[in-house]
């Protein structure tokens, strides 16, 4: 996520002349405000994800919005998170992280992935050998 179309483009262009890949960037200051515009009502005490998050600052919540939409949250895939997801078509996610999609694709088991989200600022560690090979390939 930038901050600005200009700052997208930068990024672009670095990219392009760094041949690093391409990257799907979403630029703050031309995101809608759509979740500001429609009133929702999770159905069957459920609970949508996007109210459940607290912003240090609500300028990014178009961001959050643009991820999550009106992602229900349920505690277990019961029969009520399932006619949540086929009847009422809803995206409806567990608190295991097992996920029924609008399209009905349902996705669950195996080992929770651990990591994926840092709840700070903090860089990861990196161990020596991990920043020897760093080097070594730059």
């Amino acid at each position: 996520m930038v901050d600005t179309k200009e700052n997208c483009e930068r990024v672009i262009s670095y990219l392009k002349e760094n041949k690093l890949g391409s990257l799907k960037i979403l630029c703050l200051n031309k995101m809608t405000q759509n979740y500001q515009n429609h009133s929702f009502k999770a159905p069957h005490n459920a609970k949508r994800i996007f109210d459940l998050i607290k912003l240090d600052d609500p300028k990014y919540a178009p961001v959050f919005y643009y991820g999550l939409r009106d992602t229900l949250v349920v505690p277990s895939l019961n029969n009520d998170a399932i006619n949540l997801a086929y009847t009422d078509r809803h995206r409806v996610v567990t608190f295991k992280g097992e996920l029924i999609e609008n399209s009905g694709l349902m996705t669950g088991g195996g080992e929770p992935r651990k990591g994926l989200i840092r709840l700070s600022n903090q860089q990861p560690h990196k161990s020596s050998e991990e920043i020897h090979d760093l080097e070594k390939n730059t």
